[in-house]
């Protein structure tokens, strides 16, 4: 993602920020109050600061809170994990005790073959679009 496209979808967003509170556990077609900021705020491309800045300043604070919260935990979450790294070595090390049986399973549902609708129609979201909505995963 380069900055420019950053920069397009926060501005496209902008104006559902308002609606995040009311409509964040939706999960409607297209994820209409999904931001699809994270690989931006991942990667630097665009700063925490400067898209709270963008939904307040459209919105007031009070109308833009649960989205800038949104924003925020996703940066206390990345900083927690980068502070604890043994945290992903544990889950990488406890998935080599998994059997080749559950490794195949997991490949049939990760390419969308599970033979249940709904994770299918969700996990070829995440092959085709490259993320996916929390409470769809949830």
């Amino acid at each position: 993602m380069m900055l420019a496209e950053a920069q397009q979808r926060l501005t496209e967003f902008i104006p559902r920020i308002s609606d995040c509170a009311s409509c964040r556990n939706d999960v409607v077609e297209d994820h209409a109050y999904v931001s699809r900021l994270s690989t931006a705020l991942r990667h630097r491309i665009l700063r925490e600061l400067k898209v709270a800045e963008a939904a307040i300043g459209a919105h007031g604070f009070p109308a833009s809170e649960n989205f800038v919260q949104e924003v925020y935990w996703h940066l206390y979450w990345e900083s927690w994990l980068e502070m604890r790294p043994q945290v992903w070595h544990n889950y990488r090390e406890g998935l080599q005790g998994f059997s080749k049986g559950v490794w195949h399973l997991s490949e049939k549902v990760f390419a969308g073959n599970s033979s249940i609708e709904m994770i299918d129609h969700f996990a070829r979201e995440l092959l085709e679009t490259g993320c996916l909505y929390n409470h769809a995963r949830m």
